[in-house]
């Protein structure tokens, strides 16, 4: 199974277990406490959603797989369970969509598991009445803007494998860090794309071997929470440009 972009299955965030642990115990002495004045068919009330200090600002599978089992517990404790973003997860206006821009945004499908069972902990299916649901964060670059929603192209780390092994190597296109001193070699029949990451981003907008998928379009909402990333490089090789091109090109 892929690991979300620009991470690693042992990659960490700044909130470590032990902090987690902590809000935990804290959430707990609350719950203790309120149980003291409860009437009689009450529920506890549950506490504010999961605070800041709790989501980081980078995906971790470790702390995924934290959050996933004290939620199991919130379920018995309130009835209900809170859900976790990043701390740069926000709404962002119409404008900040324009053709070529890079986000990134908690993304669901339907798993590919032919399974019936889940562990509570898994970081990334989730068993529902509607079958198992695969979430992860995805990469997307805009292709496409409207008045509710915009039309992406996801971005692939393929698990630093590249195009290896690929059938439809004509629906990639490599995508690399313009500021990456010594990128991996584009893969593909494609002339590579560049992307160029915001100011305030850490790390590589793409890492490794990275690819855009050209047939794959997504729908984006502008009320989903999302994090600004960066944009395709426009001076040197007008990388938003050539991308259509290649859209229009592989869909004909």
């Amino acid at each position: 199974m892929e690991t979300p972009p620009g991470t690693s299955a042992s990659s960490e965030t700044s909130v470590t277990v032990s902090d987690l642990a902590s809000g935990f115990r804290g959430e707990l002495e609350i719950y203790d406490r309120q149980l003291q004045s409860l009437q009689e068919g009450q529920w506890p009330t549950p506490p504010s959603p999961r605070a800041k200090a709790l989501r980081g600002s980078q995906f971790s599978q470790r702390t995924a797989t934290e959050i996933k089992r004290w939620s199991l517990v919130e379920g018995m404790l309130y009835g209900g369970q809170s859900a976790t973003l990043r701390d740069s997860d926000r709404l962002h206006p119409v404008q900040s969509y324009e053709v070529g821009v890079i986000f990134s945004a908690p993304y669901h499908t339907a798993s590919a598991l032919d399974e019936r069972w889940v562990s509570v902990d898994d970081p990334y299916n989730t068993a529902t009445p509607f079958g198992i649901v695969y979430s992860k964060y995805r990469k997307m670059v805009v292709i496409k803007v409207f008045g509710e929603h915009c039309i992406c192209l996801p971005i692939y780390s393929h698990n630093g494998q590249g195009l290896s092994g690929k059938t439809f190597l004509t629906e990639f296109v490599s995508i690399r860090d313009a500021c990456n001193r010594y990128p991996e070699p584009p893969e593909g029949l494609h002339l590579m794309l560049l992307a160029v990451g915001n100011c305030d981003l850490r790390g590589k907008i793409v890492a490794g071997k990275s690819s855009v998928k050209l047939t794959e379009f997504c729908s984006h909402r502008y009320n989903v929470p999302a994090t600004m990333e960066g944009k395709l490089e426009l001076k040197k090789s007008d990388s938003a440009r050539r991308l259509l091109g290649l859209v229009k090109l592989v869909s004909e």
